[in-house]
């Protein structure tokens, strides 16, 4: 699994989502990256890994 944020001002939800995931004991990964700002960072991170679900913040 693996959660994307589009900004360190966003840590705060993703924070949040994190303590979920960790109380159910899911695997995740973490990775600021803004589809915006930086749309091949997100497109690698996409294509490199064989993550079965993202959460997009």
């Amino acid at each position: 699994m693996l959660i994307i944020v589009g900004s360190r001002s966003d840590m705060h939800i993703a924070e949040k989502v994190s303590k979920i995931l960790e109380e159910n004991n899911a695997d995740y990964d973490l990775e600021i990256a803004s589809a915006h700002r930086e749309p091949q960072k997100v497109l690698k991170l996409i294509k490199n890994k064989d993550y079965k679900v993202y959460i997009c913040i």
